[in-house]
């Protein structure tokens, strides 16, 4: 028997793009990147996660600024949605990202992987996002997270805008 390739899939990358949980501004003296979520944030990202999680949604790759709040954050959705930890990487260029830093980013995911998260900060994140739908999210607050995806075989050759799958927000849930 001859293995039979299914054609009628097309080849697509789905990329999830989340702003860290709220974080907390009450620790005097604390340097920005190691600032860590509050009660309202570990909350909200709790909550992301098991309402991902109720969408089947996934990943098979996290990759996170290092600031703590966003680790905090993806450490929380990837075990809500039974991610291993090993799955999980700190990338430095996510910290005060622009867009540009971003797509650099994106462009060094495997092909092999088809499902990528990524925890950011403001502006880089929403701005990266209307990069890649060619349209204007107003607002992203905390927790926020959209998904987006690419009809394309590789995190550098995307042809066109991205589609947005879905948008939430902890205050839209």
């Amino acid at each position: 028997d001859l293995l039979q390739v299914d054609r009628s899939k097309k080849p697509v990358k789905t990329l999830f793009i989340f702003r860290h949980a709220k974080s907390s501004w009450a620790e005097q003296g604390v340097h920005d990147i190691d600032r860590s979520l509050n009660g309202r944030g570990i909350q909200d990202a709790h909550d992301t996660g098991e309402w991902l999680k109720e969408k089947g949604e996934s990943a098979e790759c996290i990759v996170s600024s290092p600031a703590n709040r966003a680790l905090h954050t993806a450490t929380i959705i990837s075990q809500a949605l039974d991610i291993p930890l090993s799955s999980l990487q700190m990338e430095r260029k996510l910290y005060q990202a622009d867009p540009w830093d971003i797509e650099e980013v994106v462009r060094t995911l495997p092909n092999h992987i088809d499902k990528a998260m990524l925890f950011g900060h403001n502006p880089g994140m929403p701005l990266f996002l209307d990069q890649c739908i060619q349209k204007r999210i107003d607002h992203f607050p905390t927790c926020s997270v959209a998904c987006i995806r690419f009809d394309s075989d590789s995190w550098i050759d995307r042809n066109g805008p991205a589609e947005l799958l879905f948008f939430s927000a902890p205050k839209l849930r």
